[in-house]
């Protein structure tokens, strides 16, 4: 690539030769390795180990994404990987932007064509800012490029109240570049024909982008010479039409290669392009449009669907368009991939499938994941190679549909009836054994044993008398241990299942493991370690005292080292000797697993503030912090091959990040309890995860990225509720954001941006014209919901966690961390009482007429409050548990406490403290504490971990569903089903019969 490069520059022979041999070192700039993917290796092959030099690759970020080792296209085989090093430049910041308008400006002011107020940056920047979606656009640098050249034009057409799209800003670009080029052609070609010069620029920019993109290429080679180039319609140099139509395209050209200006203008074009040869084909039906692009290649640009997806909000008639072609496909074969792109398309757009009529489509190869399909009739469907990731499914019909190669992006799992409390795989004999319990004294003191490919049970063990809290099998697979708190070890033949040792301790086992050289047995609880031999079982050494409890043992995998963790520390010890390598004390949080990582090079620890932290087994440095859960982590896994890192989380999330770079790949929502256990399978491509939602279950890593993103919160939803006039719903979550949906079909209206932790709480006035919420980060925030700013900020000695409007919306109660309940006034700005109580109040709530307040925090304690007064008239304590919502009945007589979400925790006192009942009923308290979450028509919203959940109220049936959920397929029916595998055949018997818990 050198030596050719510097030839078209017409360097000679003698001038590279010196330039190679020369001590000078030179930096060689390869732009746009995107664009030429022809070469996957772009180092060695192009001879750069003969130069003195460095080397600058750049690429666009999109085209890695599915990449996670693309390090090895730009680096030498004879390099280390510590030569490598890559940077992202990232979206600009307010600063940025403003430098960049006052530069554009300043070359502004000779153009007389535009007037004075457009010569200014800052017009620019208070459009930039006053249009809703504007500011969001302009941080891509190329958008704003775009944007500025723009904005006069559309500022004049646009409806300040509408939203500005990308589709809008790409539109007007694309417009104002052929107005330009078709006048430049007319002033400087007179004998140039402009009859429907803009229409032939369009045409020619579609063709040439869609066939680009089916091509999957950015860039185009054209070679003159050759007579049989397939890109001789566009380029070719001796037809003086098409000469003149290319000029006038948005393109860069370098010599002989040629490419759109920007990526985002080839996909704007395929997509504009599409929505022609939808239309066409929905209106009349032509042979001619079945070679067209969209019926050829399914899509799998999600550049290219996010400007469907906008235009479909613009043009509500495409939509119908779409549909039409999906119907024609049950009667015309011959348009099944533009039916397949067709409903790819409107799954993109967040459109609802739930009870649509879709007997005997044919959509092969198209992308549904994370679509809303409950209800759906897919009877006799073409659904070959179609993806079904998190798809919503519930009573779909699958009868005599072909589901060859159909992915769900699971497998068939095993469902205990109980809790896991630990799962491992037998790498040998493909079989694994779970550590379960019994439901009615939730312990899990059996184990199971199955087949990992049928899921059939082979085999219960039986004799634990308390939790088995480890298990493990030898390298070989011929034996099988098993730990539990009883304070025994059990070790068994494999084959037969029989117990050929029991070794007794002093205490609590709490994990067991082999040595990978099967050579060792490692057990231990509390602050020791032991350490056994796998051969005669006789104690090798001892390993303590640590300098707190023990949870977790690894050996590394040249089996020279273990590591063992706990509560704030972790220590490496040399087996051979028995000897501390290192001891990192004095860690602020609990680690709950440790692994080596697979050359031996890092210890990588599962910690209990979220994070993943990384080590160098070296110097035990400190050297990464993996962030990307919102609860503890609990488990870690390499694949075999060493390219993965899997760790499993309390939440039940699992989360799949590059073993080399340590990026995050995908996360998933597996369980919807804790990961106890997770490991791979031998394919490198599934992982087995056991959770306290009593499931193993089986997911698939290979399954391609999901097609789009839906709004959900990036934590865990504190709190939920309709809005008093049921007009929108609002949420606010450990994510440090406030949302509010559209309550008809879920869509986000609105982010609200401000905390820096935890929002807790949040409630409305009457009127619901403003909000206050309050945080961990120590602020309460009035925000006005009809601009959707912050209009005040209350900052408080320490964090609060919730908050009340008084009737009269000018005062607010507030719960503190501080054992006080604090009540400010609005219209004077400072807090008027401070009511000191015995223990930190979570929970604050007003009476209806709002003499009395009542609240509770973790100490067991009720207070009820005279605000007449600001005395506490009553302190309850006579219960044992902590309560998650209060509430007053009608006439303010009585106070309702429960603890989330279960009504057998309910309790009523009256307002002098005497506790009048325990016993509610389900229906009781769906009408006391799920009023603010239920609408007048009988809709219902819910939390469900980080998505808000809609259901009708009656049958508890899932009307929509924010964020991105796990496969939900309970009671579907496929009788007849074609080509399904015997794995996906499983998958959804099970969900068939299945019970609620799975989801």
């Amino acid at each position: 690539m050198v030596e050719e490069t510097l030839n078209e520059l017409r360097f000679s022979q003698t001038e590279i030769l010196t330039l190679q041999q020369s001590k000078t070192q030179l930096l060689f700039i390869v732009d746009g390795y995107d664009e030429v993917r022809s070469y996957k290796r772009l180092y060695d092959p192009n001879g750069m180990l003969n130069w003195n030099c460095k080397a600058l690759f750049t690429c666009r970020s999109s085209h890695l994404a599915n990449d996670k080792f693309y390090y090895k296209y730009f680096i030498s085989a004879k390099f280390e990987l510590k030569m490598f090093a890559d940077l992202t430049l990232v979206h600009f910041d307010n600063k940025q932007i403003q430098d960049y308008l006052q530069r554009f400006c300043a070359k502004l002011e000779q153009n007389s064509k535009l007037t004075p107020e457009w010569k200014s940056w800052k017009t620019y920047q208070n459009n930039i800012n006053q249009v809703p979606g504007l500011r969001a656009l302009v941080e891509n640098p190329f958008i704003l490029s775009m944007i500025v050249s723009v904005l006069p034009n559309i500022m004049q057409k646009h409806d300040t109240k509408q939203t500005l799209t990308s589709l809008d800003l790409y539109e007007a670009f694309v417009q104002q570049w052929f107005e330009l080029e078709e006048e430049r052609m007319y002033t400087n070609n007179v004998n140039t024909d402009v009859t429907n010069l803009q229409k032939e620029y369009r045409d020619y920019s579609y063709r040439l982008a869609s066939k680009m993109m089916d091509s999957v290429k950015t860039v185009v080679e054209y070679n003159k010479d050759d007579k049989q180039n397939p890109w001789r319609q566009f380029f070719d140099q001796n037809d003086p039409r098409v000469t003149t139509v290319r000029r006038g395209v948005p393109l860069n050209i370098s010599q002989r290669f040629y490419s759109f200006i920007h990526k985002s203008i080839q996909e704007y074009f395929v997509a504009k392009n599409g929505q022609k040869s939808i239309e066409l084909m929905a209106d009349a039906y032509d042979e001619k449009l079945l070679n067209c692009s969209i019926n050829t290649h399914n899509i799998v640009d999600r550049g290219v669907f996010g400007f469907y997806s906008q235009i479909i909000l613009r043009f509500p008639e495409f939509k119908h368009k779409l549909y039409k072609v999906i119907e024609m496909s049950k009667t015309n074969q011959k348009v099944s991939i533009a039916a397949a792109n067709a409903i790819t398309i409107l799954n993109c757009a967040n459109e609802s499938f739930k009870n649509a009529d879709f007997r005997d489509i044919k959509i092969p190869g198209a992308n549904l994941s994370l679509a809303m399909m409950d209800g759906a009739d897919l009877s006799g469907a073409d659904l070959s190679n179609v993806d079904l990731q998190s798809a919503w499914l519930q009573k779909a019909k699958f009868d005599n549909a072909n589901m060859k190669n159909v992915e769900f992006g699971q497998r068939a799992y095993v469902d205990s009836e109980s809790f896991i409390n630990k799962v491992k795989f037998n790498k040998c004999q493909d079989i694994f054994a779970c550590a379960n319990g019994y439901v009615q004294a939730y312990k899990a003191q059996k184990v199971e044993i199955y087949n990992c490919k049928t899921l059939e049970k082979l085999c219960t063990i039986d004799h634990h008398q308390d939790d088995v809290t480890g298990l493990a099998f030898s390298p070989n697979g011929k034996q099988f241990i098993s730990c539990s708190k009883d304070n025994t070890i059990n070790i068994y033949n494999v084959e037969k299942w029989q117990i050929i040792k029991s070794i007794p301790l002093d205490c609590e086992v709490v994990f067991v493991d082999y040595s990978k050289d099967g050579k060792y047995i490692i057990c231990g609880s509390g602050r020791f370690v032991f350490l056994y031999s796998a051969d005669d079982y006789s104690l090798i050494n001892t390993f303590g005292k640590h300098y707190k409890n023990v949870i977790t043992v690894e050996f590394s995998n040249d089996c020279k080292y273990f590591v063992s963790a706990g509560e704030g520390f972790f220590n490496v010890w040399e087996v051979e000797s028995g000897l501390p390598v290192q001891t990192v004390e004095d860690i602020d949080n609990t680690i709950y697993h440790a692994v080596f990582s697979p050359d031996d090079s890092r210890i990588v620890c599962a910690f209990s503030d979220n994070t993943i932290k990384i080590w160098n087994f070296k110097s035990y440095d400190s050297i990464n912090v993996l962030r990307g859960h919102v609860s503890k982590v609990m488990c870690l896994a390499f694949s075999p091959n060493g390219q993965y890192l899997v760790s499993g989380c309390e939440d039940g999330t699992m989360i799949l990040w590059d073993a080399k770079s340590f990026e995050i790949i995908k996360s998933m929502n597996a369980h919807v309890r804790l990961i106890s256990s997770i490991q791979f399978l031998n394919d490198n491509e599934t992982v087995m995860s056991g959770s306290w939602d009593g499931l193993v279950k089986f997911t698939s890593i290979k399954s391609v990225p999901l097609i789009k993103s839906l709004p959900g919160h990036a934590g865990e939803i504190a709190r939920i509720q309709y809005s008093n006039n049921f007009k929108f719903i609002v949420s606010c979550s450990m994510d440090s954001t406030i949302k509010l949906w559209n309550p008809i079909d879920g869509s986000l209206i609105k982010t609200l941006f401000g905390h820096d932790d935890v929002v807790c709480a949040v409630s409305l006035t009457n009127d619901d014209k403003f909000m206050l919420s309050t945080s961990r980060d120590s602020q309460v925030k009035l925000w006005n919901m009809e601009s959707f700013k912050c209009v005040r900020t209350f900052q408080l000695d320490s964090p609060s966690f919730a908050v009340d409007f008084h009737i009269d919306n000018q005062m607010f109660a507030l719960a503190g961390f501080d054992k006080a309940i604090h009540i400010f006034d609005i219209t004077k700005n400072l807090e008027i009482e401070y009511l000191e109580q015995d223990d930190e109040i979570m929970i604050v709530k007003y009476s209806h007429d709002c003499q009395k307040l009542v609240a509770t925090g973790p100490g067991a304690n009720l207070y009820i409050v005279d605000m007449t007064t600001g005395e506490t008239v009553v302190k309850v304590n006579d219960f044992e548990m902590d309560f998650f919502d209060l509430a007053f009945s009608e006439d303010d007589q009585f106070v309702y406490a429960c603890e989330r979400p279960n009504p057998k925790s309910m309790r009523m006192w009256d307002i002098s403290g005497k506790l009048i009942r325990e016993q509610f009923s389900e229906a009781e308290y769906s009408e006391i504490f799920e009023a603010q979450q239920t609408s007048p028509d009988g809709k219902r919203v819910k939390i469900f971990k980080n998505c808000v959940q809609q259901t009708a109220a009656n049958t508890g049936e899932m009307l929509w569903i924010s964020g991105e959920y796990t496969l939900n397929m309970l009671g579907c029916s496929f009788e007849g089903v074609q080509n399904i595998s015997q794995e996906n055949r499983m998958l959804m018997e099970q969900y068939r019969i299945a019970r609620e818990k799975i989801i």
